[in-house]
């Protein structure tokens, strides 16, 4: 991730992936990927984080870089990745070149929602078009409208992670500034870690003009990594552009 807050690394990287687990969900996210890359090809994944999908899109072939500005995230990650197919660097992804010829460049879980202003979000999407070759594509996946404007007050849910350890989340949403934030509590025999995360929600035509500002065309849009068609009260957006031209 690309934390608005200093903290974020430091907080969520303990619990990160029992938040946001290694299921079935991240190796669709992997082929949905790998299907817009060649079999010989480069992907980079912007907020790569514990390497929660990008461990499975290296073990397609693909070769795999990353950025992230958690340390204590990436070390999360070279745990997951001991052979050292992934080649990650510290960093703050809207500011930071990693390659400049990617067939792929992915941001999943809402990270691009991380940043909390418009004009950061704007000049990350452009940093996506630098980086792509000509052809490339862009999978970003954000937070849908219905997950969004549908919490007109504060909402609180408790989910059971494993046999003795569990979750309460309280997420609070404020309309105006199109910001959220989420609080989570995770309960277990570790005792109490307590992890926050804010971020700003991004419309579907406000990406699409990000997009356009960087060169970028929408290829297609959809709710799920099987390609699953919007709703309109969908819990999230995957949506792909592509970087005109053709690879040389």
């Amino acid at each position: 991730m690309n934390p608005a807050g200093k903290s974020y690394g430091e907080s969520m990287a303990a619990i990160y992936d029992l938040i946001y687990p290694d299921s079935g969900e991240a190796k669709l996210a992997a082929e949905f990927v790998a299907g817009l890359c060649p079999e010989d090809g480069t992907v980079v994944e912007l907020g790569i984080g514990t390497g929660r999908v990008a461990t499975h899109i290296a073990g397609t072939g693909r070769k795999v870089y990353g950025i992230d500005s958690s340390p204590e995230m990436l070390a999360k990650l070279r745990e997951r990745d001991p052979e050292g197919r992934i080649t990650a660097l510290e960093g703050d992804f809207s500011a930071t070149t990693v390659i400049e010829d990617a067939d792929v460049v992915l941001m999943a879980i809402n990270t691009l929602g991380a940043l909390l202003t418009q004009e950061a979000q704007v000049e990350t999407v452009l940093r996506i078009g630098e980086q792509l070759r000509d052809g490339g594509a862009a999978v970003l996946e954000t937070i849908g409208p219905g997950e969004m404007y549908r919490r007109t007050y504060p909402v609180t849910s408790a989910q059971a992670l494993s046999a003795d350890s569990m979750v309460i989340a309280t997420a609070q949403a404020d309309k105006a500034s199109q910001t959220a934030v989420a609080t989570y509590c995770v309960l277990g025999s570790g005792g109490l870690r307590i992890g926050q995360e804010a971020g700003r929600h991004i419309w579907p035509s406000e990406l699409d003009l990000m997009a356009k500002l960087a060169g970028l065309r929408l290829e297609g849009r959809w709710s799920g990594w099987r390609r699953e068609q919007p709703t309109g009260d969908h819990d999230r957006v995957i949506s792909v552009y592509r970087k005109p031209g053709s690879a040389s």
